[in-house]
């Protein structure tokens, strides 16, 4: 799927889809996952599940209260989810890209030579949005899903949990 040029973009797509936001998700989940694990790199692969794991407010809703939740006992006791997620992550693979492009252009992020995703130390404003609104749960789920993501098991593994080839 390509993304429509902007000007041809619904006011949903624009304003929920946009890079910076979707980018400042991602974000989110980097920092989280570096801070748990002690390392700055993140597994490329893994970033195209973060956007449909928080951006759907079901799916936010049915995200696990503790870190200690195994991903498989996720899906298990969500039986429906593991195909509405594969079409999700097909869908926003694009959205997820042009994030990815937008970090990388305003060095939030490099590459390592191995492919993994490298969080640049850059300062930010602080943004706290109202915690009680849909963009604040957006982004608490996004430091959870970071955290939550150094309990996955190796990339091939949660990949065919979800029945996804990578």
């Amino acid at each position: 799927m390509n993304i429509p040029n902007w000007d041809q973009r619904s006011i949903f797509t624009a304003n929920l889809l946009n890079p910076a936001f979707c980018g400042e998700v991602l974000r989110r989940s980097f920092i989280e996952y570096n801070r748990i694990n002690k390392t700055n790199e993140f597994s490329f692969p893994l970033t195209f599940f973060i956007l449909p794991l928080t951006l759907y407010k079901k799916t936010r809703n049915l995200l696990p209260k503790t870190k200690r939740t195994k991903l498989h006992d996720w899906l298990s006791q969500n039986d429906g989810l593991k195909s509405e997620l594969i079409n999700r992550i097909e869908y926003l693979v694009p959205f997820t890209r042009e994030a990815i492009i937008f970090l990388y252009q305003y060095g939030e992020i490099d590459f390592s030579t191995d492919g993994k995703i490298i969080l640049l130390e850059t300062k930010h404003k602080k943004f706290l949005p109202d915690q009680n609104s849909e963009v604040g749960d957006i982004l608490n789920k996004s430091n959870f899903l970071g955290k939550w993501m150094t309990t996955f098991p190796k990339d091939k593994i949660t990949f065919s949990f979800f029945g996804i080839l990578p």
